[in-house]
């Protein structure tokens, strides 16, 4: 479908949107099928929503302050949990680990260093 949109664009460009709006569809319906909405609201009402704060610079955006703003909304009537206060620290242990929380191995010369 990718390969698809400069022609879609195109089209657009010349003033036939139909192209364009039917690719838009067959997109979105294939991403409504790949993600559990309960569970992407459940989590992101949750841990992220409540940091969202509608900026006006972002007015002049793509989205503007329409993403934040309904997202808000929604999350105020999403039933949810709150999350720990230290939810969004970085995790601490005795394990040394990498960014992406693998055990790191620890090599040690012959000296123990």
């Amino acid at each position: 479908m990718a390969a698809l949109l400069p022609v879609t664009m195109a089209e657009a460009r010349a003033g036939r949107f139909e192209p364009l709006i039917a690719q838009a569809m067959m997109m979105s319906d294939d991403l409504g099928s790949q993600i559990a909405s309960g569970m992407h609201w459940s989590v992101i009402c949750a841990e992220d929503a409540p940091h969202f704060v509608p900026r006006p610079e972002d007015k002049g955006l793509l989205l503007g302050e329409d993403f934040v703003t309904i997202t808000i909304a929604w999350c105020g009537e999403w039933p949810k949990r709150g999350v720990p206060a230290d939810f969004h620290e970085p995790a601490k242990g005795d394990i040394p680990t990498d960014h992406w929380f693998r055990p790191v191995q620890v090599r040690t010369g012959p000296d123990g260093a």
